[in-house]
């Protein structure tokens, strides 16, 4: 999540502004958004109303995400080489992945697949 703040936050004031937060909704396939909405759900998570997204506010929305569904993004555990996700399968087993394992996995599978037109 730190990575994905630092990503949205353009001019690293430690703040997303209306345009900045566009951006991520964007992301996340609301490609038709308008400023209005932008604005809407913006306030929704702003919970000091000052108009920017802050980090904790950001964290707080990402946890709102996430809803009930607990096995939705799995969990963050403390590993012995630093932070971990760890996921449950269907049939009881779990997994347990370093976070530089999985953001290596997903940089790999977006460049192999960056030219496939069906993606």
């Amino acid at each position: 999540m730190i990575k994905a703040f630092r990503h949205y936050d353009k001019n690293k004031d430690g703040h997303m502004d209306e345009s900045e937060f566009k951006n991520i909704m964007i992301d996340l396939g609301h490609r038709k958004i308008t400023d209005d909405e932008v604005k809407k759900i913006l306030g929704d998570h702003d919970e000091n109303k000052d108009g920017v997204i802050s980090w904790s506010e950001f964290v707080d929305m990402m946890g709102n995400m996430k809803g009930d569904d607990k096995d939705k993004f799995g969990t963050v555990i403390e590993g012995k080489r630093g932070a971990m996700a760890q996921v449950s399968g269907a049939h009881g087993g779990t997994h347990t992945y370093s976070l530089e394992e999985v953001g290596t996995f997903a940089r790999l599978i977006n460049d192999l697949l960056k030219d496939d037109e069906d993606l």
